[in-house]
């Protein structure tokens, strides 16, 4: 190990590979998990992940950056939005593409809270649930950028959301087993933080 200590994948190999002879040797030891070691190299922004017997580079898709705008959120509301960004992450990291879409979605009905009351387009936002918000949101902005944006939101919510698509919000089918591959999931993440970002922008618009 102490040769690879130059080289951050050898040292993940060797570092893996001397655990694995000591759980051998010696199961009565408590070693660190792969979920254990990918959360430390997550921590310390290290590109790789151990998917035994593999070490892989983590994240061949590069998620989008959400920018907070500091005017409109509290720093309450940007440690949450940041928090979660983070969990989602984490849980592709960790190969659980369902609980990764779960969270990001969490956060994306979330946002769209902030713009309860506000005055948008032609009149005051109202509602109380995600689907109430957005329809009110495109209704107050017909015809605009907004509301076609709006619409690919809706679209993409409500078929994650639906037992018999996505089955990501409220619950699938039993007998279908529908679960996003984690190709998938990077893809609805990567959407919904676009989403995300483009909510924010707005709501920094209107507050």
């Amino acid at each position: 190990m102490m040769s690879a200590g130059d080289n951050a994948p050898v040292f993940i190999s060797a570092f893996w590979d001397g655990c694995a002879q000591i759980q051998t040797a010696h199961p009565e030891i408590g070693l660190p998990d792969a979920d254990v070691v990918n959360q430390i190299l997550y921590e310390h922004e290290v590109p790789y992940e151990v998917r035994p017997p593999a070490l892989l580079a983590r994240h061949p898709q590069t998620p989008i950056v959400v920018q907070t705008p500091q005017k409109s959120l509290g720093q309450r509301a940007h440690e949450l939005i940041h928090t979660s960004l983070d969990q989602a992450d984490r849980l592709l990291l960790e190969q659980r593409p369902r609980q990764a879409v779960q969270e990001i979605l969490w956060l994306l009905e979330t946002v769209s809270t902030a713009f309860q009351g506000q005055e948008s387009g032609s009149g005051t936002v109202e509602g109380k649930y995600f689907n109430e918000i957005i329809r009110a949101l495109r209704k107050n902005n017909g015809g605009s950028a907004l509301a076609e944006a709006l619409g690919w939101m809706t679209k993409m919510h409500g078929f994650l959301s639906s037992p018999g698509g996505g089955g990501v919000r409220h619950g699938t089918q039993l007998a279908a087993d529908v679960s996003p591959s984690l190709r998938e999931a990077h893809l609805y993440c990567n959407l919904t933080r676009s989403y995300i970002n483009y909510l924010l922008a707005e709501l920094a618009e209107v507050s």
